[in-house]
């Protein structure tokens, strides 16, 4: 690139004009350089890429945060996105003033027709976010009615021109036959997604194009307007509009079946301008899937069928699944069951105690508590009370509900039984998994992490994407985490059969995990799989199947605090291709579109390296740090050829790459970890030793410069050239 010109046209002579001349020559690039260098030297500051939305929902006929289509349904896709939801009730919460905006990127209307009462403050302040640049999406009704008639002129005018900002104009239905609608144009992999729209729309609003930018996902037409196509499934510049019934399809039986008529994936990214968007994945540790595994208590000391009745379904799950699968898991234990003092049966409560004992010390269990006496419901006014006739399954004498007891009372029993080195760190919700605020308050107050709730399933009888559930639910201002996966009592039909339900899991996992990584992977069941034979072999199935996978495995703990943090990172850009990624603690993994640049690592900071998959380029953070800075490549800047980390199935730290070698810390589970280096010399002869391997050994490069170590177990590692 040669230097304008200004700078190569010296009008004076002396040696002086030339010398400075040359020096701007050589110094314009070294401060562009610097400019680019990390982003540390940008001339301007770092602008926050702003991760939370801000969801409005109707609160009324007792209606929460998490009774809403945008919980039930996106909140999934906005995990996949890396974007944090907030809820506030249209009509009994204020709306946020600007300050309080700034880090909110997106407003969501989960609202019927006419919800909101007072539409003179909200209507004005929904335009001015959308002036402000922040998109809108609308989930079948902005939630005030288009015509309210003369006295309601200025609140008709509001909402023509939200809907304007959108790209379309609302369109009077009078004098229309509303069965004569039908569809006109259905944009392919946009509509009819998992289930085709009906032949004859259900038609409760009616807009007309304005402007040629707006995409179309699916349109109406009508005989008495000829030739014209009305927009009913649209996203324009400033977000999107979907028309009620055009969402989803919904069956009102046992099951609650939905299957999507729309793509939400697209939808979403098209509504809110995601395309290219940088998201924290709390799926993925440094390029491999996780794994985790958490057992609910009960049946622990329950007797099982499959040893004529004399062993209870912990020792058989101990000698079938934990002694046999080298794969991390967290058992959980009820109070009750265990402790001889309050149990119905305190010699079997005895036993029970010295199997939970022997368990803990196992080297790939963690303990959990499935609290004191196992309430089913934990909100004595919530909704759920209505379902269960008592509170408690056990008697335990003059026992009331405890929030101490429950919560803190049974973590301090249950580290009590485990090594020194492995305190109780989880609690497992019981029951119907609805804590209150307060209670997760309690836990977060103790340090303690939380689980439980959601019940993902993506098989041939629950086939669409609606049931895959978020990662977590809103609860006030406290944040519950779900569970990745369903348990075994969901697909035994709670244990009426069939017994062999849980290995349909495998579907589950397999669809979860591509084309989109939605999940990472959760082996979640009871104890109640030891009782019969149908379903330990179940369990050893689907345990056979996770380990022949690429999996990162951690323990249920680790996990958990993976999605803790990912409320916490916040993305700044700091210059074009060069980002900030702050307060990420223990979400060591950002994803990017399957095609996106590469980091450029040598001017990135605390980026161990990346993984170019099918499901996207995973880039992994070094763990402890403050901050870690990703420059991307471009044709202005490329990188040295550094080694860098692809792959890992554990933690890794200290991470130290030199021309030809690395050395770096590695902890991960077990005893058979394995490393995948890239960025060697293509067939380069390395060596590697240290701590972490059992004996040195030679390892060679391959035709693409990646090099792995397998047998790893936790130490430092070199590779090096010998």
């Amino acid at each position: 690139m040669s230097a304008p010109s200004r700078w190569t046209r010296c009008s004076t002579t002396p040696w002086a004009a030339s010398l400075l001349c040359l020096l701007a020559l050589f110094l314009l690039p070294l401060c562009a350089l610097a400019a680019q260098k990390g982003g540390k030297s940008a001339s301007v500051a770092p602008e926050l890429v702003p991760r939370r939305v801000l969801v409005l929902y109707d609160a009324s006929g007792g209606a929460g945060p998490d009774d809403n289509i945008v919980h039930q349904g996106f909140q999934m896709v906005f995990d996949y996105y890396g974007l944090v939801p907030y809820f506030r009730d249209i009509n009994s919460q204020a709306l946020p003033d600007d300050a309080a905006m700034a880090d909110t990127c997106a407003v969501v209307t989960a609202l019927g027709q006419n919800a909101v009462r007072k539409p003179r403050p909200y209507l004005p302040w929904l335009l001015r976010q959308m002036k402000a640049g922040r998109r809108v999406m609308i989930l079948g009704h902005l939630g005030v009615a288009q015509t309210q008639g003369a006295d309601f002129a200025d609140v008709d005018q509001l909402s023509r021109a939200i809907f304007v900002e959108l790209g379309a104009a609302p369109a009077s239905l009078k004098g229309l036959d509303q069965r004569a609608f039908r569809y006109g144009r259905k944009a392919p992999g946009l509509i009819d997604f998992e289930r085709p729209l009906p032949p004859q729309p259900v038609v409760t609003s009616f807009f007309e194009q304005r402007g040629p930018a707006l995409k179309v996902y699916a349109s109406l037409t009508h005989p008495a307007r000829p030739g014209k196509e009305f927009p009913a499934v649209f996203v324009g510049a400033s977000g999107g509009f979907a028309a009620e019934h055009h969402i989803y399809w919904e069956e009102s039986t046992g099951d609650n079946r939905r299957k999507w008529y729309l793509n939400p994936f697209a939808f979403v990214e098209d509504s809110l301008g995601l395309k290219g968007r940088i998201v924290p994945d709390v799926t993925t540790l440094n390029g491999l899937r996780m794994a985790f595994s958490h057992v609910d208590a009960d049946g622990f000391a329950g007797y099982s069928r499959v040893a004529n009745g004399k062993s209870m379904c912990g020792e058989v799950l101990r000698e079938r699944i934990y002694k046999r699968f080298n794969f991390p898991v967290t058992l959980s234990l009820i109070v009750a069951d265990v402790d001889p003092k309050i149990a119905t049966e305190p010699k079997r409560a005895a036993k029970a105690q010295e199997l939970a004992r022997e368990l803990f010390r196992l080297p790939n269990v963690e303990p959990g508590s499935h609290t004191y006496s196992h309430p089913f419901y934990w909100d004595p006014g919530g909704k759920t009370r209505k379902l269960y006739e008592n509170r408690f399954p056990y008697k335990i004498p003059g026992y009331t509900f405890s929030e101490a007891q429950e919560i803190d009372g049974s973590i301090r029993f249950i580290s009590a039984l485990s090594p020194a080195d492995k305190p109780c760190r989880v609690l497992q919700w019981s029951g119907d998994c609805m804590p209150t605020a307060r209670q997760i308050a309690r836990c977060d107050d103790l340090g303690l992490l939380n689980i439980n709730g959601g019940d993902t399933m993506l098989d041939q009888r629950s086939n669409s994407l609606a049931n895959v559930a978020p990662m977590y639910r809103v609860v006030g201002n406290r944040i519950q985490t779900f569970t990745a996966m369903a348990n075994e009592n969901v697909m035994t039909n709670l244990w009426t059969g069939p017994f062999y339900g849980y290995r349909f899991m495998i579907e589950t996992i397999k669809r979860t995990g591509t084309p989109r990584r939605l999940k990472p992977i959760d082996l979640y069941y009871h104890f109640f799989s030891g009782e019969h034979e149908a379903s330990v072999k179940a369990l050893e199935d689907v345990y056979s199947f996770v380990l022949t996978l690429p999996l990162a495995p951690v323990f249920t703990s680790q996990y958990l605090e993976a999605a803790r943090d990912y409320h916490t990172v916040r993305i700044l850009r700091a210059g074009p291709d060069v980002y900030h990624i702050e307060n990420y603690g223990r979400s060591l993994t950002l994803r990017l579109d399957a095609n996106a640049s590469a980091p450029n690592l040598e001017r990135s900071e605390n980026i161990l390296g990346y993984s170019r998959q099918k499901e996207g380029l995973f880039v992994s953070l070094a763990p402890g740090a403050a901050r870690a800075v990703l420059s991307l490549e471009n044709a202005a800047r490329k990188s040295a050829p550094l080694p860098y980390l692809a792959e890992a199935t554990g933690y890794v730290s200290d991470f130290r790459p030199g021309m030809h070698s690395v050395s770096l810390t590695y902890k991960g589970f077990g005893q058979a970890g394995r490393i995948r280096l890239a960025g060697f010399k293509p067939g380069a002869q390395l060596q590697a030793s240290g701590p972490a391997l059992a004996k040195p050994a030679p390892v060679r490069a391959d035709a693409a410069g990646f090099a792995e170590i397998p047998g790893l177990r936790s130490g430092q590692l070199e590779v090096a050239a010998p």
